[in-house]
């Protein structure tokens, strides 16, 4: 609960114990579930209260559902309450959801503008008021964008080559080639290219900008760098099998 002791604690100090959860041999699952269920109720209320239009969130989003005193939500709830434990509680789920699984997909439509804000405010240039937040910025945010990139790429890559005449596999390659180029593409536009190199004075941080400036086959448009992919794919194939 990121309470610090007051004193130093050993194996001899059975914590967990303190915690009601644990002596009661109560079971976490069951807030995993509630919470599921949680927005998966609220979705299918505020629907059946027309307060929520899954065809059209932006005009009613479901972060702004309100069926306070809504009857027709309050039947449909009832519904379900009211078969107590008689049946399955998928039954019962469905009578207030028509649903019989439980579906995750609500929290993600609850906080879809605060995702879609987040994704444009990521993707934002940082103000970098000096060298050391670009750097760290290089070392850390980007870092990661890189790797899970180069990551995607390489993988690719070896299925290729361990299997260079499956034609499936040099279409997921190519597929893949072009996804990483394009967010390449789009990293470069809105971090790279408005970053004059010379403003800056480390000489290794200069050297990596202009290596990130230069997209290199990225910049091709989508066809040309398909094509340029698939004729190297061919040449690979004719020399690995010659």
């Amino acid at each position: 609960q990121k309470v610090k002791p007051p004193i130093e604690r050993t194996e001899d100090d059975f914590d967990p114990g303190a915690k009601f959860h644990v002596a009661a041999n109560s079971q976490y699952i069951n807030y995993f579930v509630a919470h599921i269920l949680e927005f998966q109720l609220y979705r299918s209320l505020c629907i059946e209260a027309g307060e929520y239009d899954p065809d059209n969130p932006d005009t009613k989003p479901l972060h702004k559902c309100d069926f306070y005193q809504n009857t027709v939500a309050g039947d449909r709830l009832r519904s379900g309450l009211s078969l107590g434990s008689s049946v399955h509680w998928s039954q019962a789920l469905e009578q207030m959801t028509g649903e019989t699984e439980l579906d995750g997909t609500a929290i993600l439509d609850y906080f879809k503008p605060l995702y879609d804000y987040l994704v444009d405010y990521n993707n934002q240039s940082p103000p970098f008021e000096t060298e050391e937040e670009l750097i760290n910025w290089l070392g850390n945010t980007y870092e990661q964008f890189a790797s899970e990139n180069c990551y995607q790429q390489q993988v690719a890559e070896w299925d290729y080559a361990t299997d260079i005449d499956n034609p499936e596999k040099a279409a997921v390659l190519t597929q893949v080639t072009l996804d990483v180029a394009e967010k390449r593409k789009e990293w470069w536009q809105q971090h790279f290219a408005p970053l004059n190199v010379d403003d800056y004075q480390d000489e290794q941080l200069k050297r990596q900008l202009r290596s990130l400036k230069n997209l290199g086959s990225a910049a091709l448009s989508v066809d040309k760098l398909e094509e340029y992919t698939n004729v190297l794919q061919s040449m690979r194939n004719t020399y690995s099998t010659g």
